[in-house]
């Protein structure tokens, strides 16, 4: 079964959707950090998510990070002393990638879809989002 292109998460069959393998672009980590559960390479499921599942893990990793990252933030700002919006204010206009995206490049774009690559300075890592359009 884990060779079938089937999404994992919604069980898309469309042969014409883009398909990414669970192993690509940190898919399968985003995908065990939100169920809880390790994936098992032997578990006959379906080793594929399409590119709105892909899209999905990879916008909720990045929100994750950003909420663990503000959390701590606002924690150690207020050990030294009271929040107050100009510290806020100060703390985002700086240059911190986990706050501000890096750049973006398209890399396949057809009629009904696009693809990006996110290139994030802190870690250099690409990321993967798509983009349908609709087409009237």
């Amino acid at each position: 079964m884990d060779d079938l292109k089937v999404c994992r998460i919604c069980l898309r069959t469309d042969k014409f959707a883009k398909y990414y393998k669970l192993e690509e672009f940190y898919l399968k980590c985003y995908y065990e950090e939100i169920t809880t559960t390790p994936v098992n390479d032997n578990d006959g499921l379906p080793k594929y998510f399409c590119y709105q599942c892909s899209a999905i893990l990879n916008k909720y990793h990045y929100f994750k990070e950003k909420c663990c990252f503000a959390q701590k933030t606002l924690i150690q700002m207020t050990r030294v002393a009271p929040l107050t919006y100009s510290k806020i204010c100060n703390m985002y206009s700086r240059k911190n990638p986990i706050i501000k995206r890096g750049n973006i490049e398209i890399l396949k774009a057809d009629k009904k879809v696009k693809t990006y690559n996110f290139q994030e300075e802190r870690q250099r890592l690409s990321k993967i989002k798509t983009k349908v359009i609709k087409k009237d």
